[in-house]
């Protein structure tokens, strides 16, 4: 699969290069905070190798088109309720706030749209992770439903293709 390009990124299916550099998204507390918190590095590096032998899903490294650096990953995979296709995103903190999550997100979009032919995606965030919760309203999902699940509140957004 050729990787997906946008204005400012790269996103590429992850391989075993990607991976001790990708263990840090796992690692960071900061970054961790509202899904579960840090894991070890034998635990991320562990969940990564998974995610290569997931044939079902797409784990996508987002690197800087400029530079190569690290920006942060995005997947595309089977949501928790089994029915539905899942995109989440971990971006590293040096890089938030600069739309590169809105950017590399909006990408998948497209690719679920165009490649995947689907019709419907959700993402799930805490519901106290407000800065998630804007990012995906300003893309235009909308709440779909509130739960607990991981010992908190979740938010599911779904973004509809045929509601524009």
């Amino acid at each position: 699969m050729d990787n997906l390009l946008t204005e400012r990124l790269v996103l590429s299916l992850i391989d075993e290069t990607d991976l001790n550099e990708l263990t840090t998204l796992f690692t960071c507390e900061t970054i961790r905070r509202y899904l579960g918190g840090a894991v070890s590095s034998d635990k991320a590096l562990a969940t990564l190798n998974s995610f290569m032998q997931d044939d079902a899903g797409f784990y996508f490294v987002v690197r800087s088109k400029t530079s190569n650096e690290l920006v942060g990953m995005i997947i595309v995979a089977r949501h928790h309720n089994q029915n539905d296709v899942e995109i989440s995103f971990l971006f590293l903190p040096n890089h938030w706030g600069k739309g590169y999550a809105r950017e590399g997100v909006k990408c998948a979009l497209t690719f679920c749209k165009t490649e995947l032919k689907i019709k419907r995606v959700v993402s799930e965030t805490q519901s106290a992770n407000k800065n998630a919760q804007r990012l995906l309203e300003a893309l235009g999902y909308k709440v779909e439903n509130i739960l607990e699940r991981f010992g908190a509140m979740q938010t599911i957004y779904v973004y509809d293709y045929d509601a524009g």
